[in-house]
């Protein structure tokens, strides 16, 4: 496979028989004779892989490189070093770490509602609806004491848990021209990037099971400056939090950074909001801690002050929250003239000014590189206060919730764009929003009614079904006014999740005919009623997605997927003013064979194809090759993930994404476009108890370019590398 490899060459029509080849290759070395070394523990494989897995499978789907998952990469992997007690886990714990799909979660609780205490981890494959998977999957991360741990007061809570220390570095190696001197004439002209082009990451975090976590957490991005300029105090970004769970009289209590989540996210909802997927095809319905800590980095998208949840009488849950957050902006006017007009690029002079008096939009990228983007830094401050009462029954739950934002500076939307013509103006917005959960017999209805302060009302309602063992469903529809207005919510939608403008029908689906396989998928059809950017008038989509599963045995697995996807947008050559809208249809097809050992090898092959329909184009295609080895040693606890990857696409529209091993709490998805190769390799080496090391280096080699990127990101030339290492300290 070595040789084949370096022969390779990116060529569309020489890939075929080397695809072919390397498939062979894989389906020949995964028999376990040939890999008969000692054995390493299969718990300890298996609770890391499916950590990885489950990544994987939530952002297979979304297309995205900005979602943040890092907070689930953190939970799962505090659950997998300290589980929690299958006696008194809740829906919320569950839901927060998305181990199981809403429907198995309510089976779960109803089952030790009706049998009583588990007395075995094993027991959980007697439990109606949860299959032999799932149930592996959770008994990494849950277990039963073999007796009642006592409660701790609040002192002990803060000296017996533990230390940790995160230190991450990251670099591309090819400068980009945003870093580069220039010449205009004779004159030297300096970078347009302030800062130089490393990453830096620094967190302190202490915590004790789930009961209390307190940390700092800091972030410089490529670009930004460092104890200097702009940034004296160091870091670009800061967070700190202190978060308390069932201690005293609070049930949840959140001080410094935190994270909101009620409802279906129609009013607030912070934090990863899925969107659909095949692998979460029956999990619509969302469920998750009202009030949780914040521990990411996204600079915009969290709550600054404070949060309390008290239970009043094992029956209702009341939470206040309020919060003081200083946002990045696109600032269009200022109270300095002067400052208005300054295009310096010294710190001092560009903030000398009182401050912005009118913004367009929220800016929610977080770098800040240069004069432009440093003038967009916490321009603009947003005060939100509110609160939500949730009653909790055991078939029933209710909760409304109400939130009050105010801005210290009028937000104005470009007037030029129509499509903005529904978009939130000026400087207060309040908004409200009935939820329930209701479970009769074998069925969950849930949803959530929202009303905005203009009147607008939007509203999410759906149900689970567990038909039978072999059957079940998912059904939401939505409706989301155009007017509807919120600072905060982030719900169930094919757009933007900011739950306006838009009304569908979803219909998902798992299917087990027969033993070892499995058929699962969803149907979405929508329509947008006003205009949308880049769509000049009211339009509608649909997309298909299926995913056909077969596991033959424990550790080998394959599957392969079929999405189709269509949306209106404007005509690509249409050169009139109100462009005349067109169908822009993606079909994706993927095959993915899977295969691990007891010795500590893990292979998966990949093979992904692309096509991209404009409307008026050729249909643009796309292929993605990849083959990835992981070994896991026994002693020293070492483990190694590699993967190579070829991909041939005519254009960016037919890229495909794929999901790749990282650093502790870190993740990668991106892109494939254009015609070439890409290889990485992730080292970890847990050197004691307390150090352990993550290096990780990864290249992406163009044969269709002399250039990667563009603006002041370009590079010259068609290789791309970066290097990432990480520390941990643990104690």
């Amino acid at each position: 496979m070595i040789l084949l490899l370096k022969k390779y060459q990116p060529q569309a029509p020489a890939i075929w028989w080397r695809l072919c080849c390397c498939i062979l290759v894989t389906l020949l070395i995964c028999t376990e004779p040939l890999l008969a070394q000692r054995e390493v523990s299969v718990r300890f494989l298996n609770k890391t892989d499916d950590i990885e897995e489950m990544i994987e499978n939530l952002v297979s789907d979304l297309d995205s490189e900005g979602v943040d998952f890092d907070t689930v990469l953190e939970l799962l992997r505090d659950l997998a070093e300290q589980p929690l007690d299958l006696n008194k886990l809740t829906a919320e714990e569950l839901g927060s770490s998305m181990l199981l799909s809403s429907q198995q979660i309510n089976s779960l609780i109803a089952y030790r509602d009706r049998m009583g205490k588990f007395t075995h981890i094993y027991e959980l494959n007697a439990v109606p609806g949860i299959d032999k998977s799932a149930a592996e999957l959770l008994s990494h991360f849950v277990y039963i004491p073999e007796e009642q741990p006592q409660e701790m007061p609040l002192a002990k809570l803060l000296t017996r848990g533990g230390h940790t220390i995160f230190a991450r570095y990251q670099r591309t190696l090819q400068l980009a021209d945003g870093f580069k001197e220039s010449y205009e004439g004779d004159s030297l002209i300096a970078p347009r990037f302030l800062g130089n082009p490393d990453r830096y990451y620094l967190r302190y975090r202490y915590k004790l099971g789930t009961k209390i976590s307190y940390g700092l957490t800091a972030e410089k991005d490529p670009g930004e400056e460092f104890f200097t300029g702009s940034q004296r105090r160091g870091f670009d970004f800061y967070s700190a939090h202190f978060f308390l769970r069932n201690v005293g009289p609070f049930k949840y209590l959140a001080l410094g950074d935190y994270e909101l989540r009620f409802g279906q996210g129609l009013v607030v909802w912070s934090g990863i909001g899925l969107r659909k997927g095949v692998f979460m095809a029956m999990d619509v319905a969302r469920q998750a801690y009202p009030v949780k800590q914040y521990t990411s980095v996204n600079e915009n998208q969290f709550f600054r002050g404070g949060a309390a949840t008290f239970n009043i009488a094992n029956k209702f849950d009341v939470t206040a929250f309020a919060s003081y957050m200083p946002l990045d902006a696109n600032v269009t006017n200022f109270n300095n003239e002067e400052l208005a007009a300054n295009d310096s690029t010294e710190f001092e002079t560009v903030f000398a000014g009182d401050g912005a008096t009118e913004a367009s939009s929220l800016q929610n990228s977080g770098f800040h590189r240069f004069t432009n983007e440093l003038v967009d830094k916490d321009a603009i401050n947003l005060i939100q206060t509110g609160g939500n009462v949730t009653y909790r029954g055991k078939r029933l739950q209710v909760g409304l919730t109400a939130m009050y934002s105010k801005f210290d500076t009028d937000i104005q939307p470009s007037n030029n764009a129509a499509y903005n013509h529904f978009a939130f103006s000026g400087n207060s917005l309040f908004n409200a929003g009935l939820n329930y959960r209701a479970l009769v017999h074998n069925v969950t209805l849930f949803g959530e009614t929202a009303i905005s302060q203009n009147g607008a009302i939007s509203t999410l309602n759906g149900a689970l079904l567990d038909l039978d063992k072999h059957l079940r469903l998912s059904l939401l529809h939505r409706y989301y006014s155009p007017d509807y207005q919120s600072v905060s919510a982030n719900a169930f939608a094919e757009g933007s999740n900011r739950a306006l403008n838009e009304e569908g029908i979803f219909i998902g689906a798992i299917i087990k005919p027969i033993p070892k396989w499995t058929l699962q998928g969803y149907v979405d059809i929508y329509r947008h009623p006003w205009l949308r950017n880049q769509i000049d008038a009211p339009s509608h989509g649909q997309d298909f997605n299926a995913e056909l599963v077969y596991t033959p045995r424990r550790r080998l697995d394959m599957y392969l997927r079929y999405k189709d996807e269509t949306k209106k947008r404007n005509s690509v050559n249409n050169e009139t003013v109100g462009d005349f809208l067109v169908d822009h249809t993606k079909r994706g097809l993927r095959y993915n064979l899977k295969y691990s050992t007891k010795t500590g090898f893990r292979l998966q092959t990949r093979i992904e194809w692309a096509w991209y329909n404009n409307g008026t184009d050729p249909i643009e295609k796309g292929i993605m090759f990849f083959q990835d080895v992981k070994y896991t040693f026994a002693k020293p606890d070492i483990s190694i993930a590699t993967r190579i990857a070829f991909f041939d696409t005519e254009t960016y529209n037919a890229r495909i994404y794929a999901y790749e091993n990282d650093v502790l709490y870190a993740f990668s998805v991106p892109p494939y476009f254009g015609r070439g190769t890409r290889f990485y390799g992730v080292v970890k080496y847990e050197i004691n108890r307390t150090f352990s090391v993550w290096l990780r280096y990864a290249q992406t080699n163009f044969s269709d370019r002399d250039s990667i990127s563009s603006g002041l990101n370009e590079i010259d030339g068609p290789v791309r590398s970066e290097v990432k290492a990480m520390l941990r300290v643990k104690f």
